[in-house]
């Protein structure tokens, strides 16, 4: 290439031209990123070799690589205590929160419908047992795929997204979800297995339950945390923990005080509904409220790990 500038009309901008000099290709100058790529890619030499079509699609992936505008970045409107109830509250959001409870309910409603029949005609006996089955089924799927999206919701929130995200076309197989319940649920163990264990043992609150309560309480949300954030083991890192706590102490205190009242405010509100075991208004209620508190916990525990990123200093 001679290196010479040569003046292009506007409409050029982003397009393959012809030098008039040399007879090589270069590409209008619109993006830098693209525009460098394209003028490496027509050194001398290779312009001759390349077909006419190669030209064409060289000449419209720059246009639109170069056309592409950044993503405006999203930020709230509200103040955060109040934003964070809205985060499920996106399409995607709502779609799952309605896809689990619709079809958790509606097994349940079948299921029961089928087993007070069969009660009145034997034969309906066979359609209860396979509507059982399949239900069992789905609840477990559904389960294991609820908390995946939750699980995403974390990483998204640590991303700095501020709405349940998308999930369309990256969803897990089975495989994948069972692999991120085994994850999180050996966090659970972990931590919180040492007191449910005594508890179940001894049937005692002493001194050595409340203290591994307080063992549990302090070290079970930043592990989550750095499991679901590193998708490994590697959030159970005893070193990683303390270094986390320790940088964000008075900040983790606050968050473990906000996520225990949001789980106060739901038991206060379970014990008004219903009972869900004889009303399927009051399960349906049930689920609904304890997916959508899910999600703003969630949220809350990513949203913590992109506000404190630095301290936290997980990139390294």
């Amino acid at each position: 290439m001679c290196h010479r500038e040569i003046e292009e009309p506007e409409s050029s901008r982003g397009k393959l031209v012809e030098c008039p000099h040399c007879s090589s290709y270069v590409a209008a100058p619109l993006a830098e990123t693209p525009a460098r790529e394209a003028e490496a890619f027509m050194q001398p030499g290779t312009q001759d070799d390349a077909s006419e079509e190669r030209f064409e699609q060289m000449q419209k992936t720059v246009g639109t690589i170069a056309l592409q505008e950044p993503e405006p970045v999203v930020e709230r409107k509200l103040p955060w205590i109040l934003d964070i109830f809205l985060y499920p509250a996106s399409r995607p959001g709502l779609m799952i929160l309605g896809i689990v409870v619709v079809v958790r309910v509606t097994f349940r409603i079948v299921v029961r419908f089928l087993g007070t029949a069969s009660q009145q005609f034997l034969p309906f006996l066979a359609f209860f047992g396979f509507m059982w089955a399949v239900g069992m089924l789905v609840r477990i799927v559904l389960v294991l795929y609820l908390w995946w999206y939750l699980c995403e919701c974390i990483r998204e929130s640590a991303a700095g997204v501020i709405r349940a995200p998308e999930t369309t076309g990256r969803s897990p197989g089975l495989g994948g979800m069972l692999w991120q319940a085994l994850m999180t649920g050996g966090c659970f163990l972990f931590f919180l297995g040492p007191a449910l264990f005594y508890y179940t043992k001894t049937r005692a609150t002493d001194a050595v339950f409340w203290g591994l309560v307080v063992y549990a309480v302090i070290f079970f949300p930043m592990s989550f945390l750095g499991v679901v954030v590193f998708e490994s083991w590697q959030g159970l890192n005893p070193i990683l923990l303390s270094r986390a706590i320790f940088s964000t102490f008075l900040s983790y205190c606050a968050m473990i005080v906000v996520i225990a009242a949001f789980a106060a405010v739901g038991v206060f509100t379970v014990r008004k509904l219903p009972d869900p075991q004889q009303s399927s208004l009051g399960l349906f209620i049930l689920w609904c409220m304890s997916i959508y508190l899910a999600m703003v916990v969630a949220h809350l525990l990513g949203a913590f790990c992109y506000r404190y990123k630095e301290k936290l200093n997980w990139d390294v």
